[in-house]
């Protein structure tokens, strides 16, 4: 662990260090995993997936993604697009950048 001097007060602080103990400056920002971003790039595609099937039309993307035959009830549809899409806001928030 080596060490570094802080920009604001010129004081010594660990390079693994997020802010600065003395003066409270920033060093460095928090990174998302490999994991958090992959996870990010689904939410997007699924929720870039779920306006497509609102504004499209109902059953433009379902058969594709969910396997569901045309005809399919349309609340139910949006639904399961809806909570496909909040299990990936949930993984998301979770995976995302925080400070130790």
């Amino acid at each position: 662990m080596a060490l570094i001097n802080c920009p604001d007060c010129d004081k010594e602080v660990s390079t693994v260090a997020y802010d600065c103990p003395s003066c409270g400056g920033k060093l460095r920002e928090p990174e998302r995993t490999l994991f958090g971003k992959l996870c990010s790039l689904v939410l997007g595609l699924l929720s870039l997936g779920l306006l497509i099937e609102l504004f499209g039309g109902v059953g433009v993307l379902s058969h594709y993604v969910f396997d569901i035959p045309p005809g399919t009830d349309e609340d139910l549809v949006i639904g399961m697009w809806v909570v496909v899409v909040l299990i990936a806001g949930l993984f998301s928030f979770f995976t995302r950048p925080k400070k130790r």
